[in-house]
């Protein structure tokens, strides 16, 4: 039983409140370091390591000789699926959420956005990588493969679209949305 003094998986998702701080705290799984800077740019012709001292980690990424060992291939890895975890919990968990239909289709659609985002990163980076669409209690359920899901992903992916604000309050500037639809 889950201790009743503070919050946890079986008593925080209670309102719209709840379900928007979970929302907002799966973005943070993109400001992991080497998401985008180290494992994309790096590799690119856009930087370079001005110190060759400067790692061992940071020297592989550049090289295309990291591995699992490497902090920056496991740390990339271990964000987006944190946060690919996140996502779908917000998913999960929404449905019992009493909350405005709009709201809770823009929530879902967010989420949706996010787990696709962090997916792209890890094809991006590792190639085929295990594909999670439920909340995993156990590693072990690992259910398939990502690049089996992506295409199929991307038409959802076209209807989160269409349940997503165009454009957003200052206060909501850099939340998921569907862009300027042409008319």
């Amino acid at each position: 039983m889950a201790p009743v003094s503070q919050l946890n998986g079986n008593s925080f998702y209670k309102t719209e409140a709840d379900i928007k701080n979970a929302l907002t705290a799966t973005y943070g799984a993109l400001q992991a370091p080497g998401i985008y800077y180290m494992i994309g740019d790096l590799r690119s012709d856009d930087t370079w390591i001005p110190n060759p001292n400067a790692g061992a980690n940071l020297q592989e990424v550049d090289e295309f000789k990291n591995n699992a060992f490497n902090t920056i291939s496991s740390s990339t890895w271990s964000s987006n699926y944190q946060g690919i975890q996140s996502a779908n919990i917000v998913i999960d968990k929404i449905a019992d959420v009493p909350m405005e239909t709009s709201v809770k289709a823009r929530y879902i659609g967010e989420a949706k956005f996010l787990r696709m985002l962090m997916y792209f990163n890890l094809v991006r980076t590792f190639g085929d990588v295990p594909l999670v669409l439920e909340v995993i209690n156990n590693p072990s359920e690992q259910k398939g493969r990502c690049r089996e899901c992506l295409c199929a992903d991307c038409q959802g992916l076209k209807r989160s679209r269409a349940v997503l604000p165009e454009q957003l309050a200052s206060a909501e500037i850099g939340r998921a949305t569907g862009g300027q639809r042409r008319r």
